[in-house]
């Protein structure tokens, strides 16, 4: 017996409706191994650095990553000081690429509020100078007058690379 349209359209929802779910269960599954596996990697990194002795990794191991996590800390540098990248992106890409740990351990090393943390990184607050100088002393960093407009940037970077190259 043939079915009527209305029961063709109805049995064609009903497994276009199957396939969009599998495919959403897929992407889930897919996006929760990679969050796994990455947070694994990194947990495992950052212990195995913290250890006193960093007897984990041999010393050509430990020297590798140390040029790893300064490269990607002057990447992300570069892209701030560009403008390419918002001031809160610029303290979680560090917090987590550079130190490699979450934001509880961040903020025990810190001491900034948790909340006041999420909300700089989110970008939905600006931090006090305070805050700012605790958010980046982990780093190494210090504040620095720097131009807004691009072109005078250029003209900044321009002079300390004259600078550089007539000192040398």
């Amino acid at each position: 017996m043939a079915k009527s349209r209305a029961e063709r359209l109805e049995e064609k929802r009903r497994k276009n409706q199957l396939v969009a779910a599998a495919n959403v269960q897929a992407v889930k599954v897919n996006k929760t191994e990679n969050k796994a596996k990455t947070r694994l990697v990194w947990e495992s990194m950052a212990q195995a650095i913290s250890d006193k002795d960093k007897s984990v990794l041999s010393r050509k191991k430990q020297v590798e990553y140390e040029e790893d996590k300064a490269e990607i800390l002057m990447n992300l540098l570069v892209l701030a000081f560009e403008g390419e990248i918002t001031q809160g992106t610029l303290i979680k890409l560090l917090r987590r690429d550079v130190l490699g740990v979450n934001q509880d351990q961040f903020v025990e090393l810190t001491g900034i509020n948790r909340k006041t943390l999420s909300q700089v990184e989110g970008d939905r607050t600006k931090p006090t100078m305070k805050a700012l100088v605790e958010l980046i002393r982990p780093f190494g960093l210090e504040f620095a007058i720097v131009p807004r407009s691009k072109p005078m940037r250029d003209k900044v970077v321009d002079r300390l690379v004259k600078k550089r190259h007539s000192d040398d």
